[in-house]
């Protein structure tokens, strides 16, 4: 169940969403079960070099939440840091 959240959107927008996630994250766990909480910065609202600075307050927000899935995934096409060999 997706939700999709963004640091910077709406204060009411935020909260419905964090509540979305504690719902999710409350029953597993207290069902031995294991959340994955997947972050991708929405792209529309997110400038181009600032997507490591909005996963970073995702993830903080989500433990002041205390929303604390077992795994966390961070975007797929994230770039590597400067000086990392290329995989072509």
């Amino acid at each position: 169940m997706p939700a999709h959240y963004t640091p910077d959107g709406r204060l009411e927008l935020r909260l419905d969403q964090e509540l979305v996630c504690k719902e999710l994250w409350r029953p597993l766990a207290m069902s031995g079960h294991e959340l994955l909480l997947e972050m991708i910065p929405p792209r529309a609202m997110t400038p181009e070099g600032t997507q490591d600075d909005a996963l970073s307050a995702i993830g903080s927000s989500a433990c002041t939440r205390s929303i604390k899935p077992e795994w966390w995934k961070l975007r797929s096409d994230a770039r590597p840091a400067a000086g990392t060999p290329s995989r072509h």
